[in-house]
């Protein structure tokens, strides 16, 4: 699990950003006298974006007799925003990996996620909140925020809602990799948490870049009376380029990827 306040998102990119896979994989690599490490996580947290539910593996070069003593140790080399817990063995992949002879991958394995995120409508946000809680600062309405969410379960082209489609239909081309921007969206819930709080929990199979900021961000517009329903509609049945989404993404420190569903959890 990890606080994405003082991070430049998960993935690792200019040795000189601090960012969450870059932290553990070069603490790993300490750990093993400097031999490189490569970490593998489930989701892509952007920058801002936390985690309660991150699943990762890593191969190490030796067997480690004693994980329970491992895990606590390592903990102890990690900064204060970044905990690893739970660690294990790697399980057997899931069914297909294992007719074709593949072993577990954080990514390939995964069955789903849960992302979760949480707002408030009232005047100002709790300080102890503020980097776990976005602000909406007008007022909306919360029965059409609903409405809006609920057309968005299902299967559909969510190209107006991915940041970077175009660059990475280019760079999968260029891999000769087929790209889609057709997600399953199984959930979502709206939860009012009490006192002005609220949280929506959606259960997904894989999303495209900042996917749900931008469902969040375009629900958000409509709900506030600046974008027409059937707008919202039009974009996701017609899925045309992002570019003609004019609603910005929703802030990143509401979200948190709260869970990665596999076969064996």
């Amino acid at each position: 699990m990890y606080d994405g306040t003082a991070f430049r998102g998960w993935q690792e990119q200019d040795p000189k950003l601090r960012t969450t896979q870059g932290v553990i994989s070069g603490k790993l690599s300490e750990r093993y006298s400097k031999q490189r490490v490569r970490v593998t996580g489930a989701g892509r947290t952007d920058q801002g974006v936390h985690a309660r539910g991150q699943t990762i593996h890593f191969d190490v070069p030796n067997i480690i007799d004693d994980i329970e003593h491992f895990q606590y140790t390592f903990n102890r080399m990690l900064p204060s925003d970044i905990r690893i817990y739970n660690l294990t063995t790697a399980p057997p992949g899931n069914e297909h990996q294992q007719r074709i002879g593949e072993p577990f991958h954080a990514i390939k394995s995964a069955t789903g996620k849960l992302y979760i995120y949480k707002f408030t409508t009232n005047p100002f946000v709790e300080p102890n909140l503020r980097n776990y809680c976005s602000h909406i600062y007008r007022p909306i309405d919360i029965h059409l925020l609903q409405e809006c969410l609920s057309k968005f379960v299902g299967t559909h082209d969510f190209r107006a809602f991915g940041n970077r489609v175009e660059q990475s239909l280019k760079d999968y081309d260029e891999k000769h990799i087929d790209y889609s921007t057709i997600r399953t969206i199984r959930s979502i819930d709206l939860i009012h948490e009490g006192n002005g709080y609220y949280r929506v929990e959606f259960q997904i199979k894989s999303a495209i870049y900042k996917m749900i900021r931008n469902i969040m961000g375009t629900s958000f517009m409509v709900a506030a009376g600046d974008m027409p329903a059937s707008l919202l509609c039009e974009l996701l049945e017609k899925a045309p380029p992002r570019i003609h989404n004019e609603a910005l993404p929703a802030q990143p420190q509401g979200l948190t990827l709260e869970h990665v569903h596999y076969d064996h959890y």
